[in-house]
């Protein structure tokens, strides 16, 4: 799995998932954690190339959300295909997220 952080502005970054969110990923729960030091409290999570995502990819999503809630800012999803919008409204997750329309 992998990803690309992109600085968006002075407290956002966008998170881009590319292919599958199925499996932990530490180092981006890091990357993260040391962002949020910085300042830096707003992410954006583009899961426009995400195919898939399973159980342990969406407690990334809630870790990261946790973790930017909690230093005051938020987290948003965007870019979700159909699959996944769907995931996240059977899971209630779109009632946690804020989501961005395509």
């Amino acid at each position: 799995m992998t990803y690309t952080l992109t600085k968006e502005s002075s407290d956002k970054y966008t998170i881009k998932i590319h292919k599958n969110l199925n499996e932990s990923i530490p180092q981006l729960i890091e990357e993260v954690d040391s962002l949020i030091k910085e300042g830096i409290i707003n992410f954006e999570v583009n899961l426009k190339d995400t195919t898939y995502i399973s159980s342990t990819g969406l407690n990334v999503l809630l870790s990261i959300l946790t973790k930017s809630r909690i230093a005051g800012g938020d987290t948003c999803l965007s870019g979700m295909n159909e699959k996944i919008a769907n995931l996240l409204m059977i899971t209630k997750l779109n009632q946690l997220f804020t989501l961005i329309e395509n």
